[in-house]
């Protein structure tokens, strides 16, 4: 019987089924989940409404998401609740603000926090994935690849030169034909007679988004 494929792999070959960065979709996945979940909390548990409190709630990537889940996902009032908090904590602070004593949040974003372990995990698997294994023919579909911002996440500890290279050419593959679009959108807009398809005219967007991590590319 044959070894059954660790979940987190099972779930990055299911992310790789999709155009884009796997990464920040796992990332997107896990951190709407956790912050509904801290949404809701911050009114029933005491702890979770401290610590958001203490750390002046959550980064503006995920304070930006909240509002693009609406009410879908996030009901109105807990957010209401903790906000009210928060104003009031940043009204504290000011009254209190001393010019030899700064004040500092006690923590950083909880979202951030507890979605790091899984972005990690997907980071891992693509630098250990050979090209002729499941992950690495899946991560080299088109379309497909590492965008900077995880990449530039990845270089940060410490790997082997050949894993380097695997994620410097997943990246490289979404890269470079953007480049190119790039290019082109450049060249057509001191030529307004020349035409421009979708995938060229949205270059500019798609290429800001992977730089930052902050979509996949349509």
């Amino acid at each position: 019987m044959a070894d059954r494929a660790p979940p987190a792999q099972d779930e990055l070959l299911a992310d790789l089924a999709h155009p884009g960065c796997p990464v920040c979709r796992v990332a997107r996945r896990a951190g709407d989940g956790v912050l509904t979940r801290l949404i809701s909390e911050s009114t029933t548990d005491p702890d979770t409404r401290i610590r958001l409190r203490a750390a002046g709630g959550v980064c503006p990537e995920h304070a930006a998401r909240v509002a693009e889940l609406g009410t879908r996902r996030i009901d109105g009032q807990p957010v209401a609740i903790l906000a009210n908090d928060l104003l009031g904590r940043v009204e504290k602070e000011a009254t209190a603000a001393r010019p030899w004593r700064p004040v500092r949040h006690a923590a950083g974003c909880q979202v951030c926090e507890s979605v790091a372990p899984r972005v990690d995990a997907y980071l891992d698997l693509l630098a250990g994935s050979a090209d002729d294994s499941e992950v690495g023919q899946a991560a080299r579909q088109p379309d497909r690849g590492i965008c900077s911002a995880h990449l530039r996440r990845a270089l940060r500890r410490r790997r082997r030169p050949v894993a380097v290279r695997r994620l410097t050419a997943l990246h490289r593959q979404v890269a470079e034909p953007l480049r190119a679009e790039l290019d082109t959108y450049r060249r057509a807009i001191r030529d307004p007679a020349q035409e421009l398809d979708e995938r060229v005219a949205t270059s500019w967007r798609r290429a800001w988004e992977w730089v930052h991590g902050t979509s996949p590319p349509r």
